[in-house]
Order: C-alpha cells, then structure tokens, then sequence
C-alpha cells in the first residue's frame, strides 16, 4: 500500500499499483473482502518490513483498519503495566501504548526504526528502545506483563523460538497479544496463529474483530505444556 486509505460510505477505498480498489465493510461480505485482498498487487515486501518505507506505517489510512485507539482498548492495560512491543517500527502505536503502562520497552530488528520511534516523541523512563531479535530476547525471565505485536507475526522465520521466548519474559499471568491486518502481505489468518501459538504454552483469552483485522490475546499457561482446545473457528 503505498498512499492514504479513504472511507466513502461503507467501502474501504485502497490505493494500489494497480489502481484504487473498493472493498465493502458490510459484516456479511468479510470473506469476499479477505479474498480480494490477499490477491492485491500493492505489497510486494515480505518479511522485515524496511526502515526506508517508515511513512507507509503511519498513513492516516492504517487508522481505518487499526486504530491506536482501537489497539489500546484490545490490550490489557493498568497503571502498574510493564509491556514490551515486538516490531514497533516506527511507533505508530507506541505512544498510545505508552501512556497507559508503567513501562513500555520497543523492541525491531532495525536500530533505524527505532530512532523514527524516538523522534515521534523523546523516549522517556517509560518508553524505552532496544535493537534486537524476537528470538532471542535480552530480557530477564518474567520481566513483562504484557508482550504485544501488530503486523509482525507473520514476518517471523523463527516463530517457535519467538513464542518461547516471549513466554520465558512474561511473568506469571502474562498475555501475549497478536494482532493482524491485511493488506499486509506477511498476515497471519488467525486459525494458523492459534494453533502455533497454543503449541507453545499458551490459551486463547479472547479475540476481537474480523477475519482481515483482528486483535487475539492469549494467557501465558502454568504448565508450558502444549494446550488441546477446540479447532479454531
């Protein structure tokens, strides 16, 4: 996606390569929406998303598929909160986040993202910065109580390593959010997300939107052994 996303009436208007391409919002029409934006021709970077095209995160147009605002209301937050952000790119979410925690540390692969976070507003003793791999955290066991992502799931290679070690920095009770969106052309439908993710010592707490953008929460389990649940809606 590379300009802004429009609403004119109930459709959602995505500027692409190929041209504008409207999409109903209608509840009823979700699989045909999530079927023609897997076949959009907009994207066209798979995995690490670069620091070079920074702006494309923060287009006035993410809003309408997530929302800051929608995200912080998602995510389990209170004063004495201390989060950790995967992938926070440039920190399009961040500050949000931020003001609602005791402590948000951000986490990308890309020292260049993170100074894009640090120039949206000056890292304070709340939010802090740190370069480094998901798989192999720098963090001590139980530091966070919240571990969230927004369209980073799906660019992982080394998922597995990722969910244990995020489940090795959340204390006890911890949550880990995962939240989706098309177009990103690295999404992660949510069916696969839960059976890996519940692999891993997890069970889902609860999940919120639709099939192209959704926010799912799940409980860090006290056993760290595999969880049997019910097939994924």
């Amino acid at each position: 996606m590379k300009s802004d996303a429009v609403v004119r009436r109930r459709d959602l208007v995505l500027p692409t390569r190929s041209g504008l391409v409207r999409l109903p919002l209608g509840q009823s029409k979700d699989k045909a929406m999530l079927e023609t934006l897997r076949k959009m021709k907009g994207g066209v970077w798979r995995g690490v998303f670069p620091h070079q095209l920074a702006f494309v995160l923060d287009l006035p147009g993410r809003g309408v598929l997530l929302s800051p605002t929608t995200l912080v209301k998602r995510l389990p937050l209170h004063p004495g909160c201390r989060a950790l952000e995967i992938g926070a790119g440039s920190g399009h979410y961040s500050i949000a986040v931020g003001t609602k925690c005791r402590r948000l540390m951000l986490l990308d692969l890309q020292p260049e993202m993170l100074r894009k976070a640090r120039a949206r507003k000056p890292v304070t003793s709340q939010i802090n910065g740190v370069a480094a791999n998901a798989s192999m955290l720098p963090f001590r066991t139980g530091s966070f109580d919240l571990v969230y992502m927004v369209t980073v799931f799906g660019e992982v290679s080394q998922q597995g390593e990722m969910l244990a070690e995020i489940r090795r920095v959340l204390a006890p009770g911890g949550v880990l959010s995962i939240s989706e969106h098309l177009p990103d052309i690295d999404f992660a439908a949510f069916s696969s997300v839960r059976r890996l993710v519940e692999r891993h010592g997890f069970e889902l707490h609860r999940r919120e939107g639709r099939p192209w953008s959704y926010t799912a929460n799940f409980s860090k389990t006290l056993s760290g052994l595999p969880t049997i649940t019910p097939s994924a809606r």
